[in-house]
């Protein structure tokens, strides 16, 4: 935080979707709240090699992580067969993503295949 000339707090931004405290310039310090994000979506799930879906209505990606012992497709608001689609390899993860989803696709390359997704809104 920082102070202007006048002696009154300056308001910081938030950087990449990540969450901040919300100041309002003319409000005394002790009145800070912090401004994070409401509410959040999980999925733990087994990917088959029949494609389907979860909801998971996230603006922001925390994780989504293969716990697998194979390949997994996955695909945001689209089928795996879609273009946007890629694959976890086993172990992989991908974290820290601003991106808004409502339904998380996924299909495992063979057997069943387990993966976690977190995301906050």
């Amino acid at each position: 935080m920082a102070l202007d000339a006048n002696g009154k707090l300056i308001e910081e931004q938030s950087s990449g979707g990540r969450p901040y405290v919300a100041i309002d310039k003319d409000i005394n310090a002790q009145r800070v709240s912090p401004a994070g994000r409401g509410t959040h979506a999980s999925v733990s799930a087994s990917a088959t090699t029949t494609e389907a879906n979860s909801a998971f209505n996230v603006e922001h990606i925390i994780f989504l992580a293969n716990d697998g012992s194979g390949d997994i497709i996955f695909n945001f608001d689209a089928a795996t067969t879609a273009a946007g689609a890629f694959t976890l390899k086993t172990g992989e993860a991908l974290s820290d993503i601003p991106r808004k989803v409502t339904t998380l696709y996924y299909k495992a390359t063979s057997g069943t295949q387990t993966f976690r997704a977190l995301g906050v809104k």
